[in-house]
């Protein structure tokens, strides 16, 4: 009877054990998970950086998905627009994007495709590191973001630790050939990481780019202007040539990517930003 009793205990655990290696049941601290998410497209850079994080592939991305180089051979499924019908073909259990590429309908055809739809919009840091946190959550890749989230953590509190000797000013600028340039909204992400790294962002009340208007920035007159991109479109522009950042070289540029995009590349701004400020502020790093 013992001998029966072990067996079929051994048959059990056997079965158990082989459940769980087939599929992730539990997040941290033993909560079950309601779905682990497998076929994924993530349908803007900035989610298709973060999915980068997880160790798990993609089966569509958009045309602009350009990092890491690493996904250049998965499907595209999106360009101007989502390609409804390749993303149909694809099955997808979860679709990713940036709230501010697409619109109301887009979302809602997306969503008819049966997919769960999760939407990337954070304004600040802390909530950027939240969605990173339930990102982690969906696809069982918490360890991996859990890593990069410490990293970033580590750069803010050290660029908060040591701010500038006096309160300095920014504007962050997308530059236009032909002189439209867009400037970076109180409100929006950017505006959070200019903060961190040591300045306090000034522009329209808006969380987004909006048209920058050249007397506007004449009347704030910033100590610095960070330029998503190269500088020369905004340094050799004539109506600028007045603005103190201008005359004083307080102007840098920093890979628009990495500037427009909420990835996995917010630590090397705020490290970037923060040491440029600081030095220009008469406090090398």
């Amino acid at each position: 009877m013992k001998s029966m009793r072990k067996q079929m205990l051994g048959s059990v655990l056997v079965a158990l054990f082989l459940l769980a290696g087939c599929k992730p049941v539990t997040t941290f601290g033993g909560v079950p998970r309601a779905k682990v998410y497998r076929t994924i497209i993530s349908l803007s850079p900035s989610t298709t950086e973060l999915m980068s994080l997880t160790g798990i592939g993609l089966k569509g991305r958009s045309n602009a998905c350009n990092f890491p180089t690493s996904y250049s051979s998965i499907e595209v499924v999106a360009d101007l627009k989502p390609n409804y019908e390749k993303i149909a073909t694809i099955k997808p259990d979860l679709i990713l994007l940036d709230g501010d590429l697409y619109g109301a309908q887009e979302i809602e055809k997306l969503k008819q495709t049966g997919a769960t739809v999760k939407i990337f919009d954070a304004t600040t840091l802390e909530d950027h590191i939240k969605e990173l946190y339930e990102l982690g959550e969906l696809v069982s890749g918490e360890v991996n973001i859990n890593e990069y989230i410490i990293k970033l953590r580590k750069n803010i509190q050290a660029s908060i630790g040591e701010a500038p000797p006096k309160k300095v000013t920014a504007v962050m600028v997308i530059p236009d050939a032909s002189g439209h340039h867009m400037i970076a909204g109180t409100k929006s992400f950017q505006a959070d990481e200019v903060r961190v790294s040591g300045a306090t962002l000034v522009g329209p009340d808006s969380s987004k780019f909006e048209m920058l208007n050249p007397e506007w920035l004449l009347s704030q007159n910033p100590d610095w202007i960070i330029v998503a991109g190269q500088i020369k479109g905004i340094n050799s522009d004539p109506r600028f040539s007045n603005l103190a950042a201008i005359k004083n070289k307080k102007i840098f540029g920093i890979d628009q990517d990495i500037c427009l995009r909420r990835g996995v590349r917010a630590d090397k701004f705020i490290y970037g930003a923060h040491k440029i400020i600081m030095i220009g502020e008469g406090k090398p790093q």
